[in-house]
């Protein structure tokens, strides 16, 4: 079995209503799986603008996107996952 490379980076997601920080796993070219904290969660199918940071460079990474799924994990903590859809980069 091959190991498989995971990227952490810090992301900060803003919409109308809500700004939620939490951890980008692994990003791809069409989106990217984010763990959120306990929290106020984004509302699936919501306009996100995002800006993806990395301890190590200087440049964030920013864009837009779509909220595609959340998943609330119940137990303590609270936590959830949810699924980003990139649609710009700018």
């Amino acid at each position: 079995m091959r190991p498989v490379a995971v990227r952490l980076l810090t992301v900060a997601a803003f919409s109308m209503s809500l700004a939620i920080a939490g951890i980008a796993i692994d990003p791809e070219r069409s989106g990217m799986f984010v763990a959120l904290p306990r929290g106020n969660y984004p509302d699936v199918h919501s306009d996100v603008a995002f800006r993806l940071t990395h301890e190590r460079s200087e440049k964030p990474f920013v864009g837009n996107g779509v909220v595609r799924w959340v998943q609330v994990k119940e137990g303590p903590p609270e936590s959830a996952d949810c699924g980003i859809e990139f649609t710009q980069f700018d």
